[in-house]
């Protein structure tokens, strides 16, 4: 694995508690500006994860450049394909308990 991967997971986890903080914090004590704060964090998370998908995209892709195709490494590659969309599933789930907290903040708000 790449040093890179190590750096983007620890941006999307430290990202990822920001938004259920946040999220949180607007269902306890709903606030303006706690939902002007979870947006940017938002989008933050989406662009990461997407960043992350498309970072384990090329690896795949170079790995399958270097080797000649094998059904195992046909296999391989599936195994590569499935992890790919690890990062924008746990991403947006994160994302949507966040925003369901927030939407109750925004409840209690209005």
């Amino acid at each position: 694995m790449s040093p890179l991967f190590f750096v983007e997971v620890a941006v999307l986890a430290v990202l990822s508690v920001a938004a259920l903080v946040l999220g949180g914090g607007m269902a306890l004590k709903p606030s303006q500006r706690a939902y002007e704060m979870l947006r940017p964090v938002t989008w933050a998370m989406v662009f990461g994860s997407l960043f992350m998908t498309c970072t384990g995209l090329a690896n795949l892709a170079v790995m399958l450049s270097r080797h000649p195709l094998t059904g195992e490494l046909g296999q391989a590659a599936f195994s590569g394909v499935a992890e790919l969309i690890v990062p924008v599933m746990l991403g947006f789930g994160v994302l949507t308990v966040a925003w369901g907290l927030a939407a109750i903040g925004l409840h209690r708000l209005a």
